[in-house]
């Protein structure tokens, strides 16, 4: 039997850097659709305990952008790390429910679950900075288009701020009070905060995978299809 021209052939990482893009921008806006009606969303973490479509998204878009994450960061050593140590956080945030106000759950697993959680978008955060960082370098190599490098480098950078944004505006939401008083979904700023940070988060990956044409000169952008 002859073998295939692409057998033993790694996925290239910009197949990987666009399913996570994908998959990460995607989960709260389909958590929003799925849960937005009931009040106990008050994080994306709260959409577990709403069982049905909602709870198996959540999960299933987790546990899948974790294993994407094992196999992502190239030979670049910090980005390599963070992708693992992000995807065993993933891997945790998925399985340990959060005690979101509920009754019944186990203190210590709702801990691990806030653990787990912090550590991702810490992770996430440390890959986008890396993105920059490469980019900066590819720059100075002078083997790049100049303009979309540049381009990439201020998209890197506004997103890096965008999470740190995020994150803060979560955990302000999660630790405090009062910030409810100041809108009518005072009690939605948890989850406000996680998809700015996660929106930010999935727009970096999207800019590394070359995909959008204002972004990588055409003979940057990968060739997807043969």
């Amino acid at each position: 039997m002859g073998s295939s021209s692409h057998e033993n052939t790694p996925i290239p990482q910009e197949w990987l850097a666009l399913l996570v893009g994908i998959l990460i921008t995607s989960l709260p806006l389909v958590v929003a659709g799925l849960g937005w009606h009931d009040s106990s969303l008050t994080s994306i973490s709260a959409t577990y305990h709403l069982g049905g479509l909602s709870r198996d998204w959540f999960v299933g878009t987790l546990m899948a952008v974790a294993c994407i994450m094992l196999c992502y960061g190239g030979n670049r050593g910090r980005r390599r790390m963070a992708s693992l140590i992000g995807a065993v956080a993933a891997f945790g945030v998925a399985l340990l429910p959060c005690g979101c106000g509920r009754q019944g759950i186990d203190r210590y697993v709702s801990i691990g679950h806030f653990l787990c959680a912090a550590v991702l978008f810490v992770c996430l955060l440390v890959v986008c900075w890396d993105f920059r960082k490469h980019a900066q370098e590819k720059l100075a190599s002078q083997k790049v288009d100049p303009v979309t490098t540049h381009r990439r480098v201020a998209v890197y950078t506004a997103c890096a701020f965008i999470m740190l944004l995020g994150m803060g505006l979560a955990g302000v939401g999660n630790w405090t009070s009062a910030v409810q008083a100041l809108a009518l979904k005072g009690d939605r700023w948890v989850y406000w905060g996680e998809a700015v940070a996660l929106v930010g988060f999935g727009v970096s990956w999207f800019t590394a995978a070359k995909v959008l044409p204002f972004l990588a000169a055409p003979q940057d952008r990968p060739q997807f299809l043969p």
